[in-house]
């Protein structure tokens, strides 16, 4: 996006909305996943299922995830 003096580079999307979502539901200490990367993950990953959530924009709630470690 931009012109030719100025270029910027952004992502949007459901995606990226959503991922800032559960980034500002997450308490500081914890790291918090999406369905998505839970399931692109879920071999490396060691996760508890937290409760459904409710996000701005979203209709469902949202199966969330707490990332214990990586493998």
């Amino acid at each position: 996006m931009g012109s030719s003096g100025r270029i910027e580079y952004t992502v949007i999307g459901d995606a990226v909305n959503l991922a800032s979502r559960i980034c500002g539901a997450t308490p500081a200490t914890e790291i918090w996943i999406g369905p998505e990367t839970y399931r692109q993950t879920q071999e490396q990953a060691e996760c508890i299922t937290l409760e459904l959530q409710s996000f701005k924009g979203k209709t469902e709630l949202v199966q969330v995830y707490r990332l214990l470690s990586c493998r």
